[in-house]
């Protein structure tokens, strides 16, 4: 059912293939330009790129990027940051006519170490903002949470990552969570909090997937397991490319078993796609939200093969704002949910965003009773134990995540559950 998307040439008609050159444009050099490679710090990052700003990704033969980066490129071109784990370097161009700048960068899409040379772009949160009253809470009563409950409300030695915006991590639903701190990859600091109360998306996101359950205090979340948090979108949700890379790359190193990924874009990148892979090779499982546009074009990187994706659920039926197609793994409710928010407060949202999460949390608890299960094993077991909701594939998945099936259900060896809902 799941497609990895466009590899050759994606829908904005950029190739994809080994050594791209991701901008047309005639073999002209930067002669005669004024400036000298600088690689950046964190301190210098902002949520979303400079204009000039490109990903130039390396061969794995490359034992040293930052050297090889600088190599590669042209004296008046920037070498921002790289990243020695996932093998990419952010190069920023001075500014120069659009002809001398696709010289450049064919020039270094040409060295025989470049892999790849892409926008670092911007990805955004998959959220539609909704100011509905507050009230009583819909999305673990729908996925069977109680039942789920009364076997594991999530176990401590699971951990939960949210790769969003900031999190108030000591709000008092996420504080018993939170063992430390996280990382920041936005601006200045190491601080992973939000800016300001209007940077709410990453804390009810989080609230979502381990929000503190039973605890007498706001609402609950679908898990009780420990939460991780990396900053890599700015106060408008979005946030580059590299940041994103980045706080994937640092969940992934942190121990994370599950990864929620509520943003995307709607195309294919190379370093993304690395970047997942990367994640899953550590022991991690991806979630991912589907998009807000009413598509039928999954976002990235939900679309990849490595990321389940997910739909949001109005009722029973897909919200008219998510987006569809053959890369839909599963849905969840997504539509009005109550969750933490800055300052110590709650909030109702709806989005993709939030259907995400509920689903990261569903394999959380599926994890705690299940603790032997590998990430794709316990993808298999999220996907065999779903309830099908009588919807196309191309819009449900194999249905609606089920909590209670997911804990309660013994894993199949090869992850075929034959007592399953979603069969």
């Amino acid at each position: 059912m799941k497609r990895i998307g466009p590899r050759d040439d994606d829908e904005s008609g950029i190739a994809c293939d080994r050594r791209t050159f991701l901008v047309g444009g005639g073999a002209l050099a930067l002669g005669g330009l004024l400036g000298s490679n600088a690689l950046g710090t964190p301190s210098d990052r902002g949520p979303w790129p400079e204009t000039e700003e490109f990903v130039v990704g390396f061969s794995s033969t490359v034992s040293d990027v930052a050297a090889a980066a600088y190599a590669a490129v042209p004296d008046a071109v920037d070498v921002r940051h790289s990243n020695e784990t996932i093998g990419y370097a952010t190069v920023s161009l001075p500014s120069v006519s659009e002809r001398v700048r696709d010289g450049a960068l064919e020039a270094i899409a040409a060295t025989d170490v470049v892999e790849y040379v892409e926008p670092n772009a911007s990805l955004h949160a998959s959220v539609v903002p909704n100011d509905s009253e507050y009230g009583r809470q819909s999305a673990p009563q729908q996925v069977g949470c109680e039942t789920a409950w009364e076997t594991t409300v999530g176990s401590e030695d699971v951990s939960v990552a949210v790769v969003d915006q900031g999190v108030q991590y000591d709000h008092p639903d996420l504080e018993g969570a939170t063992g430390e701190a996280g990382a920041n990859f936005v601006g200045s600091g190491d601080d992973p909090s939000p800016a300001d109360a209007d940077e709410r998306h990453g804390t009810h996101v989080a609230g979502i997937a381990a929000g503190a359950t039973d605890n007498g205090v706001g609402t609950a979340g679908i898990s009780d397991c420990s939460l991780l948090t990396a900053r890599a979108l700015g106060g408008n949700g979005q946030g580059s490319l590299s940041n994103i890379v980045d706080g994937i790359q640092w969940a992934a190193d942190a121990g994370a078993d599950v990864i929620n990924v509520s943003f995307g874009a709607p195309q294919h990148y190379e370093t993304l796609s690395s970047a997942c892979e990367y994640a899953l090779e550590q022991g991690a499982l991806l979630v991912g939200a589907a998009g807000n546009k009413g598509s039928e074009t999954v976002d990235f990187p939900a679309a990849y093969e490595d990321v389940v994706a997910v739909a949001a659920l109005d009722g029973d039926g897909i919200a008219s704002y998510s987006n569809v197609g053959q890369a839909i793994d599963v849905a969840a409710p997504g539509t009005d949910l109550l969750s933490t928010v800055p300052w110590d407060d709650y909030a109702r949202i709806s989005g993709t965003s939030m259907a995400a999460p509920v689903v990261a949390g569903v394999a959380g608890l599926a994890l705690s009773a299940h603790p032997d299960l590998s990430p794709l094993e316990l993808r298999e077991h999220l996907l065999a134990t779903a309830t099908n909701l009588g919807l196309d594939e191309t819009r449900q998945g194999v249905g609606r995540v089920d909590a209670a099936a997911a804990v309660e259900t013994a894993p199949s060896p090869d992850g075929a559950n034959g007592d399953a809902t979603g069969e």
